[in-house]
């Protein structure tokens, strides 16, 4: 299956979503922060990302930018405990700036693990995310 890097500063998300990627097959590496994810798609073959938005160091914005920079064509999904509209400072908030950086799908927190394997087989098979899904 797919080689999949999730990004999070909190460890028990990261297990929450090792576990539902791992028990689909993949395979799965994690880091805590955006600043160590260079190093990992510079090592493996990644196939996808999931990224945190708010993190200490290098939030997920930037992340989304510098992947995008390295490599158009890997697709990111967005992840965050802040609603697509409840961050007034950007126009429609964080995840919706981050499908205008480049991720294909954002999902808001707490992950539901259907939706989460939805837009990961749709991603992971190049199949791109309907507008109407997130």
């Amino acid at each position: 299956m797919a080689k999949i890097l999730v990004v999070d500063d909190d460890k028990t998300t990261l297990e929450y979503i090792k576990g539902i990627l791992q028990k689909d097959g993949h395979e799965v590496f994690l880091v805590d922060d955006g600043v160590k994810v260079q190093p990992v798609v510079d090592a493996y073959p990644i196939d996808l990302v999931i990224t945190d938005i708010i993190m200490p160091f290098q939030e997920g914005l930037a992340t989304i930018m510098k992947l995008k920079n390295s490599d158009k064509n890997i697709p990111i999904i967005a992840i965050s405990g802040e609603s697509a509209d409840s961050m007034n400072f950007f126009d429609g908030g964080y995840l919706e700036v981050a499908k205008d950086l480049g991720a294909n799908a954002t999902l808001t927190k707490p992950i539901q693990p259907l939706e989460l394997m939805q837009c990961v087989n749709k991603l992971v098979a190049g199949t791109a995310v309907n507008p109407t899904d997130k």
